[in-house]
């Protein structure tokens, strides 16, 4: 970045920390909670399986489309069950929602016109279930 003060740099990269890879989670605690699992060691599955003890049900939104904001929520899912205790997240749903973040605009009086741009955000929602699934040796 040419010619561009500290300051600059500070504005530009919060700008890109809020509106790039933000990532919000909810979770509604339906079973007993354990030991934490090392998300690393937390499996995803497509369909319950047998025997697995519900812990919670999540909810992320991850900011960006496509595999990008897929990798972005599943990893919050696997952090957020694993620190709940669960080894498993069975993904009940997923989905790609836009919304509208505002309108900025400016008014041209010499040439008597508005000109305006309303801003967007695309997130990736996935909800799930956090689960412990008994291993068997």
């Amino acid at each position: 970045m040419k010619n561009t003060t500290p300051l600059n740099k500070v504005i530009l990269y919060s700008i890109l920390l809020f509106t790039v890879g933000c990532v919000s989670t909810q979770s509604i605690v339906t079973g007993t909670r354990r030991a934490p699992v090392d998300p690393a060691e937390v499996r995803l599955y497509s369909k319950e399986p047998d025997g697995a003890e519900e812990i919670a049900l999540l909810n992320v939104g991850a900011g960006g489309t496509g595999q990008y904001g897929m990798n972005l929520a599943l990893a919050e899912l696997k952090k957020k069950a694993g620190g709940l205790g669960a080894n498993g997240v069975v993904i009940v749903s997923n989905k790609i929602e836009t919304h509208a973040r505002g309108s900025m605009g400016t008014f041209l009086p010499a040439q008597g016109i508005w000109i305006s741009d309303t801003s967007t955000q695309s997130e990736t929602h996935v909800q799930a279930k956090a689960v412990y699934v008994k291993i068997q040796n």
